[in-house]
């Protein structure tokens, strides 16, 4: 399928139907911020992060407030999220490259995949789209990729999304174009009873048609 008609399509899609969220409103790019939300999200829905993000990012407004907090205090505020554990780890991890002034874009491989190239698109807005799997689902079934797990993609595959992203009208932001493929995954293209006869790409998909 054409690029340019899958990323015209979707962010369409996207203007009607996009859902609001209070990181994706925020303004600059504060590393603390930004990524601290991505490791919230990760391997969780975010509307199960909206009220935890709230209240962490008044109680722990930089990394260096973070950095003297308890770890029960901070795992008790995330545990809505699920995976705390892991996610404080991750976060501690975070505060303390922030604080000591040593993360950069090599550095966020420290994170995972997901977190990393959110990074890398979000502050440095490299030409990438961060894979989860409710996105490899969609991408999966759209152009008939056979990926199971997001740390196997192929070259191809690699330059496909970035060819994507490239895609972009001039007046777009590239984070845009993540935020669509999410809503319309976790919306359109569920993993169990798709919509598929609300889907703008029912007659290019390649799953609709082996159904």
């Amino acid at each position: 399928m054409n690029k340019r008609k899958i990323v015209t399509k979707l962010l369409d899609w996207w203007d009607r139907n996009r859902r609001y969220f209070p990181w994706r409103e925020l303004e600059g790019k504060n590393p603390w911020i930004v990524l601290g939300t991505a490791i919230l999200l990760w391997k969780t829905r975010a509307e199960n992060v909206v009220q935890v993000y709230k209240k962490f990012f008044l109680r722990f407004p930089s990394e260096k407030v973070f950095l003297k907090s308890s770890e029960t205090e901070v795992k008790e505020l995330i545990k809505s999220t699920g995976l705390y554990n892991r996610k404080y780890l991750m976060l501690k991890k975070l505060a303390f490259f922030l604080n000591s002034g040593s993360l950069d874009s090599n550095q966020l491989s420290n994170f995972g995949q997901y977190i990393r190239n959110l990074g890398r698109l979000v502050l440095y807005e490299e030409d990438i789209v961060p894979i989860d799997a409710p996105v490899l689902r969609f991408l999966n079934r759209l152009c008939g990729f056979n990926v199971r797990n997001i740390r196997k993609l192929t070259p191809e595959e690699k330059q496909f999304l970035k060819d994507l992203v490239r895609k972009l009208p001039s007046n777009r932001k590239k984070k845009s174009l993540y935020w669509a493929l999410v809503d319309f995954a976790d919306l359109v293209c569920l993993p169990r009873n798709p919509r598929c006869e609300d889907c703008p790409f029912k007659t290019d998909c390649n799953f609709k048609r082996e159904k």
